[in-house]
């Protein structure tokens, strides 16, 4: 049974795959600013963190070099001027742009609900597990994209946070970013194995 599971799981993957590229394209065919905002703003957190590691190594080398107050200021003032603008986009992005955008897409998809339920038979209407389940993917359908888009979103960040952390390390100390690497690989591992 476990076989016949895990076999039914690989084979359902190709589908699974097409309908989240099916749901993007979707997305972007309704809203494409929604999906490039996201895509730059999982890239932007993701470069966020290198930044700011950038900024402590430059501090710290900067105070051991015994440099002036001033250039210490200075390396203070440039991050802060960063986060200031970094911050003013976060904000513009999830309290103005992103609830519109969100809006405009739920717009669109109840719409093409609807257009579809026009075509359908009065009959089909009759049949309460149909009506429910009409209902239902009226009410889920906006969150189960919007969460697939902004899934997209974290992902990027994620993996543009381990790119770019990676980097930073290697640049700073080889063998330092070579043991954390492996020590999260063998974390990562015996976590798994664990659960």
């Amino acid at each position: 049974t476990k076989v016949s599971n895990q076999q039914s799981a690989n084979h359902d993957k190709p589908k699974v795959f097409r309908n989240i590229f099916k749901l993007a394209r979707m997305v972007w065919n309704f809203t494409p600013g929604y999906m490039v905002w996201m895509v730059m703003e999982g890239l932007i957190w993701g470069c966020n963190h290198a930044i700011g590691i950038i900024y402590i190594e430059r501090l710290f080398n900067s105070l051991s070099r015994g440099d002036t107050f001033r250039q210490a200021a200075g390396v203070i003032l440039m991050y802060a001027l960063y986060n200031v603008v970094f911050l003013a986009f976060h904000h513009w992005y999830w309290n103005y742009y992103n609830p519109k955008q969100r809006e405009k897409l739920s717009i669109k998809i109840h719409n093409m609900l609807f257009e579809k339920a026009v075509g359908m038979d009065i009959s089909r209407y009759e049949d309460p597990d149909f009506y429910n389940d009409f209902v239902w993917s009226m009410d889920s359908s906006t969150s189960r994209v919007v969460n697939l888009i902004e899934d997209t979103g974290k992902l990027i960040n994620r993996l543009m946070t381990i790119a770019m952390v990676v980097g930073v390390l290697t640049s700073i100390d080889l063998l330092m970013a070579c043991v954390i690497f492996f020590s999260a690989i063998l974390n990562t591992v015996f976590v798994s194995k664990g659960n």
